[in-house]
């Protein structure tokens, strides 16, 4: 249920209804999907609010929730629409290389 409000939000372009009704759902102990969190991403999408979207992201991964295949094609669909894909692929070579660095 709380999975078709947050997509109803996603495709209305309200990210911030969107993002309540996620945070209510994980309140609420439902883990949340891929699909969730991609209508999420979608919403800030909508709106252009690609550093919110970005900090959303980031919060999951603290809470150790990891995206899957489709918020990670969402979010590389829309570094492709602002044409940042090469400097995002360069970014991501240089957190692995010093990532891999640090563990060893």
């Amino acid at each position: 249920m709380c999975s078709l409000l947050i997509y109803a939000y996603s495709m209305a372009g309200q990210s911030q209804k969107a993002r309540i009704a996620f945070e209510n759902m994980k309140r609420a102990g439902i883990e949340p999907t891929d699909k969730c969190i991609s209508s999420v991403l979608v919403a800030y999408e909508k709106e252009n609010m690609l550093n919110t979207a970005l900090e959303f992201l980031i919060e999951l991964e603290r809470d150790g929730i990891m995206v899957k295949e489709e918020t990670s094609r969402i979010l590389a669909g829309w570094f492709r629409k602002l044409g940042v894909v090469e400097e995002v692929e360069l970014v991501l070579r240089d957190f692995a290389t010093t990532t891999s660095h640090q563990i060893s």
